[in-house]
Order: structure tokens, then C-alpha cells, then sequence
């Protein structure tokens, strides 16, 4: 068995799983200190597992390159509330496409949590909402990838943590619609053939 290594950043989005999908808008947002920069780095990393799980799945191999080779967009004035509507796309899409599981509703903590922030806190989505959302669809895909090979590749890699500074909301959103690209790229068939 594969010992696998994970950042805090990591453990703590295991931890949250799903709050920023199960929660109700107008429940208080959670804000735990995480920054664009720290969701740009996850999705590296979903970017990267993504094409992986396509190089070992059915596609016909004239495909892939195609979606390999497409590249961020740049995009300006995008805030958190942007690129969580479109994580949430691309999440639809997966879910459709590779067939990866929805995830857990949100742990009774988190919603302890934001009762105890109260009026006091963040009514708007937060950078640390993204990365929840972010890191339950990087957790789902890592699953798939291990499922599509039979659980005999190592993981660690797409856990990695990117130390990466200065990222803004705009940069996430380039990284998020790369992917949503790719998967459109693939021209994989919704109800689950190729």
C-alpha cells in the first residue's frame, strides 16, 4: 500500500467536505483564512489528475492532445463568487462525464461553526469556500483516477502543495474554465460513453 503525504491546507479541506455545496446561500459563508493562491494550487493539481484519468480511460487517443494542449485564459474583475459558480459547473460536468461520485452533505461542525459567527460573518462566498468545493472535486477525481487504474498508481502527486503567491480570483477562474475547456475538448458523451 501507498503511504500518501498531504499538505495541512489538504487535510483541512477533508475536513470540510461539501460546505460550499450543501450549505443554503443565506447561511453565513466560512471564512478560514485561505486565499486564491492556495485554491490556484489545487487546481493545478485537478487540471493535472484530470488529464491523467482521460490517458487512461477509452478516449480515442486523438483527442487528448487536443485537450492537453488548450491553455489558461486570462480574465479580469473575477471575485470568489465567479469561480465557485464555475467550479460548480465544471463539478456537473464530471459528474456526467467520469461518472464521479456527489459529495458528502456538509459535517455538523461547519454548520456549529457558522452559527457561532453569527451576524458577524461573511454573507459573500470566500476564497476558503472555493477551496472546499475545489478540494472535494479534487478528492472525487483522485478517487476516479485511482478506481480507473486499479488502485495501483500512487496518488501523493496530485496532493501536492503548490506554494505559489500573488494568484487573484481571476486566476483561479482561468484554471477552473481550462478544465470546463477540456472536458469540452474530449467531446466525452454525458451519459457515460465516449
Amino acid at each position: 500500500m501507498v503511504k500518501h503525504t498531504t499538505t495541512p491546507y489538504i487535510v483541512l479541506a477533508c475536513m470540510v467536505l461539501a460546505l460550499s455545496v450543501s450549505v443554503p446561500k443565506q447561511v453565513q459563508a466560512l471564512e478560514l483564512g485561505l486565499t486564491p493562491s492556495h485554491v490556484f494550487g489545487i487546481w493545478l493539481n485537478i487540471n493535472t489528475v484530470a488529464l491523467e484519468i482521460q490517458k487512461s480511460s477509452k478516449l480515442k487517443p486523438t483527442k487528448l492532445p487536443g485537450a492537453k494542449s488548450l491553455v489558461p485564459k486570462i480574465f479580469s474583475n473575477k471575485k470568489p463568487e465567479d469561480v465557485f459558480a464555475r467550479a460548480n459547473l465544471v463539478q456537473k460536468k464530471l459528474i456526467l462525464t467520469l461518472g464521479i461520485e456527489t459529495l458528502p452533505k456538509t459535517p455538523q461542525w461547519i454548520l456549529d461553526y457558522q452559527v457561532l459567527e453569527g451576524e458577524a460573518g461573511k454573507k459573500e462566498v470566500t476564497p476558503s469556500q472555493v477551496f472546499v468545493l475545489s478540494s472535494n472535486i479534487l478528492h472525487a477525481l483522485v478517487k476516479k483516477y485511482s478506481e480507473v487504474n486499479n488502485h495501483s498508481q500512487p496518488i501523493s502527486q496530485y496532493y501536492k502543495d503548490n506554494k505559489i503567491l500573488g494568484k487573484t480570483p481571476s486566476d483561479v477562474f482561468g484554471l477552473v474554465d481550462l478544465l470546463s475547456r477540456r472536458l469540452d475538448a474530449l467531446n466525452v458523451n454525458p451519459a457515460g460513453g465516449s
